[in-house]
């Protein structure tokens, strides 16, 4: 048999026994390949890994039922290397992230900014692997980005990209959260991944990869449609709801709001922007109290009334954002995740 050549470079069912047939492989990942491995891991591209039994069992229930019992035999590897071999269904790099999250401490922790490619890949193993913690990890990584939480007060104030989006991810992280999201069970991020993918023009994002289903395709659609009227509803009510019991007759607070109100209508600002962007209410000055305002000012009560009614109504739109791209809600039992602008990043 040829010895393999040595690859230095890093890069949903439950498997059967009989899956892991074919043990040929023509090149190794030399720092995964282990003098004193007692298994060798095959990926679908023919790269092998020789590791611990013991420390998949230990990180990987699937792997510890397969231990248990006797393995697959193959057509000569074992006799080469003096182990048994397995054929995995993945390519080398998702074999590889996979077992350096085991063997290399901090390869992978919540928090660490990581590319979208490596999290749906150790996202896919950990799921089809039975690797609880790894899985575990990678969600709560993503709610960092995307968080599950339904009943805040004030609103949300979500940055353009979340900070733990990768440069080469910025455009479409979305997009890859909601794939992730839907191939391996994990809805608790669909929310503010729909959301932040309806803040993409249309036009642009049928462009990117990966293309959603088409089912997701429509609820964005409808979604973007639903949250763009309710945003358009709070900028008008919010405005002038403050005249409606004791109407305010100052020409410059009433010119100030108008003027506001011709920027939306011009589309000067996106209005799916709406937790990105800072409140309306915040892109004018009130005036000092007891006096009249200036041109460019509304007064003061009228600033504290916008400013109550917006922040109702922005919490009213947050908590009903499930429903806008036909989710079923926000979660129950949502993880305890600080806000991207909460959490102590370490890298």
């Amino acid at each position: 048999m040829a010895e393999p050549q040595a690859d230095c470079a890093r890069p949903s069912k439950r498997p059967r026994l009989s899956d892991f047939a074919n043990p040929h492989f023509e090149r190794y990942d030399a720092s995964l390949w282990l003098a004193d491995g007692n298994v060798i891991l095959i990926s679908a591209d023919g790269k092998g890994f020789r590791v611990h039994q013991s420390v998949l069992s230990n990180h990987s229930q699937f792997f510890a039922d397969m231990f248990s019992l006797a393995l697959p035999e193959n057509d000569g590897c074992n006799a080469s290397y003096d182990c048994p071999s397995l054929t995995l269904a993945e390519n080398g790099n998702d074999v590889s992230w996979f077992l350096r999250y085991f063997y290399t401490p901090l390869f992978f922790i919540p928090g660490k900014r990581t590319p979208y490619e490596q999290l749906a890949g150790m996202l896919r193993m950990s799921t089809k692997y039975l690797c609880e913690q790894l899985r575990t990890d990678v969600i709560h990584h993503l709610c960092l980005i995307y968080p599950p939480k339904s009943h805040i007060l004030p609103p949300p104030e979500l940055p353009e990209c979340p900070a733990l989006v990768p440069d080469e991810n910025v455009s479409n992280h979305a997009l890859l959260a909601i794939r992730m999201a839907r191939e391996n069970d994990v809805p608790i991020i669909l929310p503010v991944a729909f959301y932040y993918a309806a803040t993409i023009e249309p036009s642009v994002y049928v462009d990117l990869l990966p293309e959603l289903s088409r089912e997701d395709h429509r609820s964005l659609i409808h979604g973007r449609e639903k949250l763009i009227k309710a945003v358009l509803k709070i900028a008008w009510s919010g405005i002038f709801e403050a005249a409606y019991e004791d109407p305010c007759d100052d020409q410059n607070c009433v010119r100030t709001r108008y003027l506001l109100l011709q920027s939306i209508a011009d589309h000067r600002c996106d209005p799916v922007d709406l937790f990105i962007s800072p409140m309306l209410h915040t892109q004018v000055r009130p005036a000092p109290r007891k006096k009249q305002p200036d041109f460019d000012q509304v007064c003061l009560y009228c600033y504290d009334c916008w400013k109550e009614s917006e922040l109702h109504d922005y919490s009213t739109v947050w908590k009903r954002l499930p429903k806008y791209f036909g989710l079923d809600g926000w979660p129950d039992n949502a993880p305890r995740i600080p806000w991207p602008q909460e959490a102590e990043f370490r890298f």
